[in-house]
């Protein structure tokens, strides 16, 4: 039961990034998003084959968990270019993107600490240290967020002029 709640999980946050990939209004946005959800989403296939296989099923669910993944994004970016499509008044279409995009961040959070961390954490095959593991989780999260702090994302400046900063 647990595989299938994750499976479920990561699907319906494939296909909120494959609606953000299918929002954006420009090819260099689509392709900056696409490349950075491909690296995510190797990480996160690999993550739910281990699962997958930790959770005993069979090989024939195994091929249907990793089709249905591997077909959410897809989906989404059609939905995303159909959306963009229909509502081409750009305050409607910045709504419906913030909505979506939150609903894909909660997701990702409910995955995150509902799913993997308290696994991880209680898991004592690689690392027997709790606290360790505790440590390294805030290393992580200390080097991303000084990463942001020192390279800080300008958004309203990418998406009007785009990524390099021009029209």
């Amino acid at each position: 039961i647990r595989s299938v709640i994750l499976l479920l999980a990561l699907s319906l946050h494939s296909i909120f990034e494959g609606l953000a990939v299918g929002l954006q209004p420009t090819s260099q946005q689509v392709w900056q998003i696409f490349t950075a959800i491909v690296l995510h989403k190797c990480i996160l296939a690999f993550s739910l084959g281990l699962n997958l296989i930790q959770g005993e099923l069979t090989l024939g669910g195994i091929i249907k968990s990793n089709v249905t993944f591997s077909v959410t994004s897809p989906i989404g970016i059609g939905l995303g270019i159909a959306i963009s499509d229909y509502f081409t008044n750009p305050m409607y279409s910045s709504l419906i993107n913030g909505i979506l995009q939150g609903i894909a961040c909660g997701t990702f959070l409910y995955v995150t600490f509902l799913e993997i961390l308290p696994h991880e954490l209680s898991s004592k095959q690689i690392y027997p240290h709790r606290m360790l593991k505790v440590l390294l989780l805030l290393l992580g999260y200390s080097v991303i967020a000084l990463l942001l702090f020192i390279h800080p994302a300008d958004i309203g400046t990418r998406t009007e002029h785009g990524a390099s900063g021009t029209k």
